[in-house]
């Protein structure tokens, strides 16, 4: 992976630390070997990741229910529901009082 502002590359836990040299080699030449098909994989990768998250209606569901869950086991009543959905509508609207 390649810093934006510097050019420099990272790896993660091993970054700025001395790491003797032969697994330095083991770990540069694995990089450049593996080039074309490491970038395809990732997109892959980040394809499947993202159709069994984003895209996913289970995983809405699943979320959903948890809030509802976590909102009965610390007795959030309807009125409070109205009453943040009233805050959340002012705040959007760009109300000072919604700001407070």
């Amino acid at each position: 992976m390649v810093a934006k502002t510097t050019g420099l590359k990272r790896y993660g836990a091993l970054a700025g630390k001395l790491i003797p040299a032969p697994i330095w080699n083991d770990i540069r030449q694995l990089n450049n070997r593996t080039k074309p098909f490491g970038d395809k994989f990732d997109q892959l990768l980040r394809l499947w990741k993202m159709n069994n998250t984003v895209l996913s209606p289970v995983t809405h569901l699943n979320n959903t229910l948890a809030n509802f869950f976590m909102a009965d086991m610390h007795d959030v009543e309807p009125s409070d529901v109205i009453k943040a959905l009233e805050v959340l509508s002012q705040y959007g609207r760009g109300e000072a009082a919604a700001v407070k």
